[in-house]
């Protein structure tokens, strides 16, 4: 690293809301390591998100461009190549480029957004590809690698037609994408991956990694312990739980207005397990 190429590290923490970090004035103690590396950075005051999903958020952060720019709008599209992403600037540049990704949306779907990175690794889905792995599943890395082309084949099928995308949001099959099929990835297994991609990486050539994090996706499934400290008393009521299980289970009402609309309580419910 040097003064004129720093460098560059690049955390997405996907479906973070502003106003819900204490670091940004919210009532409740949720981000006490932000709210001290906060206290020596640039904090902005105004940082408004392009679009309200993964695809076309992350084009524009990319890239620069508003979704009505660039758009990618919808999971079956491919970013234009005369759109260059941040990646691949700095990759012309002279920096070795690397991702390290939890949203299946963006690490399996052919997008075109892992454009410009000499390394791209993905921990959603049924594709985990991680960096120092020579054996996958259990098996050998040709065998692992063709799993991969299959698994990526059936992926971006279910994004390119609307029939198998909406089947896939039915409550009965979505505990099996969002718990057994790695669907949020696998945070510590990616923070403990950069950090040693970071150690091994030579020296002499600056670095960008980029990480996407989805601890505060959906489905809500908090340790615990942290729910515990935000919401004390909340593990005795099973009504809420129950209301739980079956928000997370229903993927169709995740993006869109409830109907019938959430009384409130369980509008309490979702804001207490958001936080934890």
């Amino acid at each position: 690293m040097n003064d004129a190429q720093p460098d560059i590290l690049f955390i997405v923490l996907d479906t973070m809301r502003r106003d819900r970090l204490s670091a940004y004035g919210h009532r409740r103690n949720t981000s006490p390591e932000l709210d001290e590396f906060s206290t020596g950075a640039t904090v902005f005051e105004r940082a408004v998100a392009p679009a309200q999903w993964t695809i076309p958020s992350h084009t524009s952060m990319f890239t620069g461009l508003y979704p009505s720019t660039h758009e990618i709008t919808e999971a079956n599209r491919t970013l234009s190549g005369s759109y260059p992403t941040l990646a691949e600037i700095l990759q012309t540049g002279g920096y070795h480029t690397v991702g390290f990704c939890n949203n299946p949306l963006l690490g399996v779907l052919n997008t075109g957004l892992q454009r410009g990175f000499d390394n791209f690794y993905n921990y959603a889905g049924a594709i985990v590809n991680r960096p120092f792995q020579t054996r996958r599943f259990g098996l050998p890395r040709p065998l692992s690698l063709r799993w991969q082309r299959f698994a990526r084949l059936v992926s971006n099928q279910f994004a390119q037609n609307d029939w198998l995308f909406r089947m896939s949001l039915n409550p009965l099959l979505t505990p099996i994408w969002t718990r057994y099929i790695n669907y949020k990835g696998h945070t510590e297994n990616s923070v403990s991956d950069v950090i040693a991609y970071t150690q091994r990486h030579d020296k002499k050539q600056p670095l960008f990694t980029f990480l996407n994090l989805m601890g505060t996706h959906l489905p809500y499934h908090p340790p615990q312990d942290a729910l515990d400290r935000i919401a004390p008393g909340l593990h005795r009521d099973k009504h809420a739980y129950q209301f739980m299980g079956r928000f997370n289970a229903d993927a169709a009402r995740w993006a869109s207005p409830a109907d019938p609309p959430l009384a409130a309580w369980e509008r309490q419910v979702i804001d207490d397990f958001y936080d934890a």
